[in-house]
């Protein structure tokens, strides 16, 4: 037989698990997204750049 209280025990420690995970996902994304795509700007920005104007030699 299953013992309903320890099901009830690792299905709490599962949800707790998986929502405080989200949650962190959630706070990391709308801390570092926007530094990302500035990063991602920039680095768009010196592939369009011929490589003389990268390097800094004509």
């Amino acid at each position: 037989m299953v013992n309903i209280d320890v099901f009830i025990l690792f299905l709490n420690a599962f949800l707790t698990t998986l929502i405080s995970s989200i949650i962190v996902v959630i706070i990391l994304r709308r801390k570092y997204l926007p530094a990302i795509r500035k990063m991602e700007q920039e680095q768009e920005k010196s592939r369009q750049q011929p490589e003389s104007e990268r390097s800094g030699t004509q």
